[in-house]
């Protein structure tokens, strides 16, 4: 992903009568802090660099082939319980990708990372992943739906014991319950801290593009997305048609797709599930010559 960032905060959270007593651990007074991971950046860096905005204020434009990576406890804590994540950000693309991500030693699962999915009707998808060191595969904690905008804009995402609040531009936005497994999430000691730029195949399999397809994403909180790809081959990335959430089930189920010219009707189980207004480019979907299935 191309974008252009100020800062990006991991803030931990510490709940309950005990937090301020001058004799608590160095650890628990270490969770005051902020961790910026902006940190992570050195210069000189290929598609790193220092520009300023409009007001002359210096900020970070990060180049999707930027590679900015560090051993994550060089920024942050061995673990974390309670805490937040924030930002503030604009685009310079619309192909999606991580704003950070902390990877196990194999680099193929996100342990924790903020991601953005392509734009597509002009919205797009912000996930958290939250996943234990323990865990096979990638998790989801939860995806928020919100406007794309050529403008800047900062998000925040409150993780709690059971709930996970969400903020766009400095108001509350959406939240959503959650079943956190942990919920002391404790890193790998050989994660890797990636900011911008980074994707990964197990996690988002889109690394080349797909023209026409249908992702499920993992399961989280006993849901799961699943996902409409549809792209003209002109296209330098993958693009999401819509996106819906659904029940996560161990039994049979079908769905269905109906492609019409400005609307998607999504069912499940024979039933109509939901409906998206849609904007395809091109309307006509033409495959290239040598696409594979």
């Amino acid at each position: 992903m191309r974008n252009i960032m100020v800062s990006v905060l991991i803030m931990p959270l510490l709940l309950g009568p005990n937090v301020l007593q001058s004799d608590a651990d160095p650890e628990s007074r270490d969770m005051f802090l902020e961790y910026n991971l902006l940190d992570a950046v050195a210069l000189p860096n290929d598609g790193v660099e220092y520009i300023t905005d409009s007001d002359n204020f210096p900020v970070l434009n990060i180049q999707k082939e930027a590679d900015i990576k560090t051993p994550y406890r060089l920024i942050l804590p061995e673990r974390l319980n309670d805490f937040q994540i924030s930002g503030i950000m604009r685009l310079e693309s619309l192909a999606g990708g991580y704003i950070f991500s902390i990877v196990n030693p194999l680099e193929t699962i996100v342990q924790l990372g903020v991601h953005l999915s392509p734009v597509a009707s002009d919205f797009m998808n912000i996930t958290l992943y939250y996943t234990d060191p323990s865990y096979d595969s990638s998790r989801e904690l939860s995806a928020f739906e919100i406007p794309y905008t050529k403008e800047w804009f900062n998000f925040a995402f409150k993780v709690l014991h059971d709930t996970l609040i969400f903020y766009l531009d400095c108001e509350e936005f959406s939240s959503a319950k959650i079943k956190r497994q942990p919920t002391i999430l404790t890193f790998d000691s050989a994660s890797t801290l990636f900011v911008g730029g980074y994707i990964f195949s197990i996690v988002n399999p889109l690394e080349t593009i797909v023209q026409l397809g249908v992702h499920l994403s993992p399961v989280a909180s006993d849901f799961m997305n699943i996902t409409l790809y549809y792209t003209d081959p002109s296209y330098d990335s993958s693009r999401e048609l819509s996106a819906f959430e659904i029940p996560y089930t161990k039994e049979w189920f079908n769905f269905a797709f109906k492609v019409l010219h400005d609307t998607l009707i999504f069912y499940l189980d024979c039933e109509e599930f939901s409906s998206a207004k849609i904007k395809r480019q091109p309307t006509i979907l033409t495959f290239d010559s040598a696409s594979t299935l």
